[in-house]
């Protein structure tokens, strides 16, 4: 029973409230996969989506990535490349793929 929960959660985003939000980001992701770019970070996605208005600010869209996570839509790991400073180390930044 596990794995249908699992299998069903996939697909959450398509009937969640911010539906067309979700797509949006998931449609990056894809995008992303064909140029075999395997990892996201969230400014990355914030820029490169197709909003069908005026773009959403970047705390929505880590919103969204770690629904998106939970839903085991994506992964997320650690992004430790931009840390320049000890507030930046304890600051949590991911990367993010798309998950198996």
């Amino acid at each position: 029973m596990k794995v249908a929960s699992h299998a069903a959660d996939l697909f959450r985003h398509v009937s969640a409230d911010k539906a067309d939000f979700y797509r949006c980001i998931m449609d990056v992701f894809a995008a992303a996969k064909r140029q075999y770019r395997l990892q996201l970070r969230p400014d990355e996605v914030l820029g490169e989506a197709g909003w069908p208005g005026p773009p959403p600010l970047l705390e929505e869209v880590n919103a969204a990535l770690a629904q998106l996570t939970a839903w085991g839509n994506l992964e997320s790991h650690p992004d430790m490349a931009r840390v320049s400073s000890l507030d930046d180390y304890y600051r949590a930044r991911f990367l993010y793929r798309l998950s198996q």
